[in-house]
């Protein structure tokens, strides 16, 4: 998802996976946990169906 704020209000658009970076102005930080199935695989094993396959 991109997502821009500006005096024209706040436009958003998705573009696949990503992740969310802030910037201060001195550095910039992660958000965000990757939003992809090789992530919530990794977090939560595959789904029942896969592993019973």
């Amino acid at each position: 998802m991109a997502a821009l704020a500006d005096g024209a209000g706040t436009h958003v658009a998705w573009v696949g996976d990503c992740r969310a970076y802030g910037w201060n102005g001195q550095q910039l930080s992660l958000h965000t946990t990757d939003q992809t199935m090789g992530q919530w695989v990794s977090l939560y094993g595959p789904p029942v169906e896969i592993a019973a396959h």
